[in-house]
């Protein structure tokens, strides 16, 4: 039944009538008026100014609580300490109802969902204040949402507000307008901050301007067991009653219910990942997927995590990279492929590194300086919206081409006595090389191979300077054994890496192609790994028959995803951006 003018008038002055009762009671609680009667304090009011009453009824909303404790008692939660005690209040509080009403299947709504609360408020930006809408066909709608910051008004009058997809809308809950008036006061006093519920009602503004969803009916969907803060806009990672941040981690759930910012940053994850795959699937690009277990660890350089196939009586390995599957099946025919997936390393943990973290990899036709020119438009595409960013208080901008550094060049303007190229794997060169070590960074990597010495003056030297995105190229051949050799000098190679604030978000290079020349490597890695858990302990022939049946020119990618996220949401660690980080066993 659709609600009259005359209706809404009549209604509206009853809401006037119980703000004033509102009015009195907040004025009653002021030292100054201990001692008057109630018609004292109505005398009051009648001299005030209608400018001075309406500053009045402002000061009743700063002074909620304080009305709250007058108008319907202390609030039971107030009195209960722990979580224990909490789920007991609630399970005597929820009793009387049984497990459908508690936990019904769904919510039985009256009209339209409400699926978008921006969308939702852009469509009714018309209204004004204490405007309704009473479109029986527009007017009316429903929606499910989690409940918070309830404020009450006496017994007959509530606000609060209801959150879906990390944004909110007030309800207005007015015992008048309910199409059963005599559940009112045992309904809302059943409920409680993150009750997640479904809410019948027309639109309308308040007399401050808020659009709000004036309420006729409400259903409990699922009660919360865990007494909750109210959420804030202003809440940090670190707080909202959690005492750690290891409990932000363990229970990302309740941490997206408290803290807006949390929540967005995980949303703005996927949003992320989605335009990633729209701009490889818009470049022509196939996605593909490829084996989690395989019988060795190939692809990258990473210790991998081990099981046992109990059916097969095998042990095998979680996959450190999709690379070498990828490049298979650009041998059986797909020309540009791509996988975004997990992928697993059993290494240490930091504010970088997750054992378990999301890339992609992506191979086409072309050389590794394609793929540079490739990798900087997804990067731009994806920071077009914003192409400059503060990252933990500094400035990044990608508006401009990527800078480009040489490897060895840049090392021998640091280092004056840095080795030839064609001296790294030589015992002079390797013993120059530890020498530069201990002389520059004080300390001799492990195990002392020149290819973990060499990356670790990248890293000091070149890497640890960059802020803007820079690719950094010319690697030394022993450090990439999958990668062509360069032109110029054998003993570097066709590759590339980006860094933003002295961290690799990319990898790519010109692939070998050469089966007799990729077998040459494998084998030179395996004498030189020295016992180094990071290097596979046998040859891929597999990926040499695949490279004899003809891998035609190709260039790679690969990108980490997680890392990538963090510098675009301002994430200070890679367990900020991922929804569950690996945790010790509590």
């Amino acid at each position: 039944m659709s609600i009259s003018q005359q209706e809404m008038i009549e209604r509206s002055q009853q809401q006037a009538r119980e703000q004033r009762e509102l009015v009195i009671k907040y004025l009653e609680t002021l030292p100054e008026n201990q001692n008057k009667t109630k018609s004292e304090i109505e005398q009051l009011i009648s001299t005030m100014s209608g400018k001075a009453y309406k500053k009045m009824a402002l000061d009743v909303q700063k002074n909620q609580k304080k009305i709250n404790k007058i108008s319907t008692g202390i609030n039971q939660d107030e009195q209960i300490t722990n979580e224990q005690d909490f789920e007991s209040f609630r399970q005597n509080q929820l009793k009387d109802l049984n497990s459908s009403e508690r936990y019904p299947n769904r919510f039985k709504n009256l009209y339209p969902i409400i699926e978008s609360i921006t969308d939702f408020k852009n469509k009714f930006d018309y209204l004004k204040n204490e405007e309704v809408e009473l479109n029986m066909t527009d007017g009316r709608h429903s929606i499910s949402g989690r409940l918070n910051k309830i404020r009450s008004y006496g017994n007959k009058l509530y606000f609060f507000d209801l959150w879906l997809n990390n944004h909110q809308i007030q309800i207005v809950s007015n015992k008048m307008y309910w199409k059963q008036p005599s559940d009112f006061t045992n309904t809302m006093s059943c409920f409680r901050n993150g009750d997640w519920i479904g809410v019948n009602g027309f639109v309308g503004r308040t007399r401050t301007g808020e659009l709000s969803l004036f309420l006729e009916s409400v259903e409990l969907l699922c009660p919360t067991m865990i007494q909750m803060s109210e959420k804030s806009e202003k809440v940090s990672d670190v707080e909202f009653g959690f005492q750690d941040q290891e409990k932000i981690y363990r229970q990302p759930e309740l941490a997206m219910i408290a803290s807006p910012d949390i929540f967005r940053r995980f949303y703005q994850r996927s949003i992320i990942i989605r335009k990633i795959r729209n701009y490889f699937d818009t470049m022509g690009f196939l996605e593909v997927e490829t084996p989690v277990l395989n019988h060795m660890a190939t692809g990258a350089t990473a210790k991998p995590f081990k099981t046992t196939h109990n059916d097969l009586g095998q042990e095998m390995t979680l996959r450190i990279a999709t690379e070498i599957p990828l490049k298979r099946l650009r041998v059986g025919g797909f020309n540009k492929v791509y996988e975004l997936g997990r992928v697993f390393r059993n290494e240490g943990i930091d504010n970088t590194h997750n054992p378990e973290f999301t890339s992609i990899e992506a191979y086409m036709d072309g050389d590794y300086l394609d793929m540079m020119r490739f990798t900087q438009q997804l990067i731009h595409e994806l920071t077009r919206d914003s192409p400059i960013i503060t990252y933990q208080g500094q400035t990044i901008n990608f508006n401009n081409k990527f800078d480009v550094i040489q490897i060895i060049p840049r090392l021998k303007e640091c280092i004056p006595d840095f080795p030839e190229t064609n001296t790294f794997e030589t015992s002079e060169g390797i013993e120059k090389l530890k020498e530069i070590c201990m002389r520059e960074l004080d300390n001799l990597p492990n195990p002392q191979t020149p290819s973990k010495m060499i990356d670790k003056l990248i890293g000091h030297f070149i890497e640890d300077k960059i802020v803007n995105p820079t690719f950094i190229v010319g690697h030394p051949r022993i450090m990439c054994p999958l990668a062509k050799t360069d032109h110029n000098d054998r003993h570097l190679t066709q590759r590339f890496e980006l860094f933003i604030m002295g961290k690799e978000i990319a990898n790519g290079y010109s692939e070998l192609n050469d089966p007799s020349e990729q077998l040459e490597r494998f084998q030179e890695q395996l004498k030189n790994s020295q016992g180094d858990e990071e290097i596979a302990g046998e040859i891929d022939y597999d990926y040499i028959e695949s490279l004899k049946i003809g891998l035609p020119p190709t260039t790679g990618l690969g990108i980490g995803i997680d890392r990538l996220v963090m510098f675009l949401t301002d994430a200070k660690s890679i367990k900020q951006v991922i929804c569950f980080p690996t945790l010790g066993k509590k």
